[in-house]
């Protein structure tokens, strides 16, 4: 079926929502359709597909799909290990972004953007235990992102399981709700939908997800809200969004002419309430290099996360520009 971009969108949504019905996942992993294409012991390569609802103002992936996808990708190596009832709390997770590495092979679909990760060990059996992992993520087959992350299990198996679905198989495409089958939660997601639509679909995702901060002198502020489209399957803000929610404030921060090549956040409390603050300063802006630190709370002052980012003067070498930070020019 050939649908105009709103279009795609809109039913992106509500096969999202559709998805989210089933117990173990979240609408955020839902309405990107990430596919585990491969897990296994210590390993995993999980995907999506870009598109319309996933690309940022300048047509490359948008920074919070990529971060999702990064979030989720490295979980995944560690589900046979942990369980997939079991939850995963994301203490910690780095991202480097890079220039296109020469053509895309023949085989990678232009829209095709996979994550592979591996699990690289753990900290000691006695306390709290946590488990670290890597990804190298390609877009058309092309690498374009590495990263690395912490975990730590919570809890017994108390959730149910995650499906892990994986594209073409059955099942993996959700039936296309009507608008009268939705719940009242599943319903201010679709309006929500189309508000952001009735503005265009230009740089649809990170408005989806509030991810337009407010520049000032030095330093920019964003709030994010929370709520179905936006929690994983407890009700929390969506890990890779959060790391999307400082990445996107520190480079409003840091100024149009300087490109994202680096985040680091630690995640210190859930991302729960009804919204999110972010708040970003300049550490240093020199000739070609800047560090930017940035704090997320909660509405009660509680720290959500630290991080900090680095940052180039113009595109990375090889003319990335931005293609997976998500900062449209």
């Amino acid at each position: 079926m050939n649908l105009n971009p709103s279009s795609s969108i809109l039913e992106q949504v509500l096969r999202g929502l559709a998805g989210n019905r089933q117990p173990g996942w979240n609408f955020p992993g839902n309405f990107l359709r990430l596919s585990f294409d491969e897990v296994e012991k210590e390993r995993s390569r999980v995907s999506l597909l870009a598109g319309p609802h996933a690309v940022a103002a300048d047509g490359q992936l948008e920074l919070a799909a990529l971060a999702v996808l990064a979030d989720i990708g490295m979980a995944a190596s560690l589900r046979r290990e942990v369980g997939q009832a079991r939850r995963m709390a994301t203490v910690q997770m780095s991202l480097s972004f890079m220039a296109d590495a020469g053509p895309p092979s023949g085989a990678a679909p232009a829209d095709l953007v996979e994550a592979c990760s591996t699990a690289e060990g753990a900290t000691a059996e006695t306390g709290a235990r946590q488990l670290f992992t890597r990804t190298a993520i390609r877009h058309a087959g092309r690498l374009c992102c590495v990263g690395g992350a912490a975990f730590m299990p919570l809890g017994g198996a108390a959730l149910a399981p995650m499906p892990m679905a994986r594209r073409g198989e059955p099942g993996f495409e959700p039936p296309l709700l009507a608008e009268g089958e939705l719940d009242p939660a599943e319903a201010g997601v679709l309006a929500r939908t189309r508000r952001i639509l009735a503005a265009g679909e230009r740089n649809f995702l990170a408005r989806f997800w509030d991810l337009v901060p407010q520049a000032g002198e030095q330093r920019a502020a964003c709030t994010l809200e929370n709520g179905l489209h936006s929690g994983n399957r407890v009700g929390h803000t969506q890990g890779g969004i959060v790391l999307a929610l400082a990445g996107h404030t520190c480079r409003a921060a840091v100024g149009a002419d300087w490109t994202l090549a680096g985040i680091s956040g630690w995640y210190l409390s859930p991302g729960r309430g009804r919204t999110l603050r972010a708040e970003a300063a300049i550490l240093h802006r020199g000739s070609s290099t800047a560090a930017c630190r940035c704090e997320i709370r909660d509405e009660e002052g509680r720290l959500v996360m630290h991080a900090v980012s680095s940052h180039v003067s113009g595109p990375l070498s090889g003319d990335v520009s931005g293609h997976v930070t998500g900062q449209g020019r």
